[in-house]
């Protein structure tokens, strides 16, 4: 839970270290094992060793991007379920450009800066009895929304699939995360009024396809509303995910993103 938890990470891999992250629970231990596996070079767990290790090892990704130590300006690096990298052009209007700051902020090293600038990808479905893992490291420089106003974070709702997205309330934004099940938007919500736009948040939200829509902040689900409890899996969609913004059929956006993300991640998620 230690806060701008990514930007130690970065730096300390540019420095040439390893890193490790302790101490992974019992209690949902799977969620802590399969989004961090990226990023981390070792895990300290009180959670069960072998689970551990097959959720890192198992083929569940749809989606890894992490910017920090891009070089240059015009291309992003992402990967799809398999190992092959895929280059995301930046050059050309109306899309993200690349900020980079140092120790004391946020976030370390480079990342993607969004304003009406979203990054389309590519329609990415769970498995049709499961749902989704989903996190990002972010700034979330607006916090200033009115009522009823919607930020899309990392989407692919599209009467479908799923939304991290901030919600204009009274007073600050709900943070939420849902997906499409059983024909409505099932949430787990958040309140703002401790965050922050300086701070770069690690946010993941996770359903699994048989309990409820969780989601966490910093590894702390303190302030968090969880959903009901559902058993069926996630529907499909044939809008793309898209990162800073919200899918509108399968070649517009809506609800664009005021903010920085640096890293982006969607695992297909089972119950385990």
């Amino acid at each position: 839970e230690t806060p701008n938890l990514m930007a130690l990470i970065n730096y300390a891999h540019e420095l040439g270290l390893a890193a490790s992250m302790w101490t992974v629970p019992e209690s949902m231990g799977e969620l802590w094992c399969a989004s961090m596996r990226e990023s981390l070079d070792a895990l300290i767990i009180d959670y069960d060793l072998s689970d551990c290790r097959a959720v890192v090892q198992e083929e569940t990704g749809l989606l890894y991007m992490n910017v920090w130590d891009m070089e240059g300006e015009s291309a992003a690096t992402w990967y799809r379920s398999d190992a092959t990298a895929e280059s995301y052009a930046l050059t050309g209007t109306d899309l993200p450009s690349v900020v980079r700051t140092g120790l004391g902020d946020g976030l370390y090293g480079a990342s993607l800066e969004f304003d009406s600038s979203p990054m389309s990808l590519y329609d990415a479905d769970n498995d049709p009895d499961d749902g989704y893992l989903v996190a990002v490291v972010a700034q979330l420089t607006d916090l200033d929304l009115s009522y009823g106003e919607v930020q899309g974070i990392l989407n692919k709702s599209d009467s479908g699939g799923f939304a991290l997205e901030l919600v204009g309330d009274l007073g600050s934004p709900t943070l939420r995360f849902g997906v499409h099940v059983d024909g409505s938007y099932r949430y787990a919500t958040r309140g703002t009024s401790d965050l922050n736009e300086q701070d770069g948040y690690l946010i993941v939200g996770a359903y699994d396809g048989d309990g409820k829509v969780r989601m966490w902040v910093d590894n702390s689900d303190s302030g968090v509303d969880e959903s009901g409890s559902y058993e069926d899996g996630v529907t499909q969609n044939d809008a793309p995910m898209v990162l800073g913004a919200d899918p509108e059929g399968t070649s517009s956006t809506r609800y664009p993103f005021t903010g920085r993300i640096q890293m982006a991640m969607v695992q297909k998620w089972r119950d385990h």
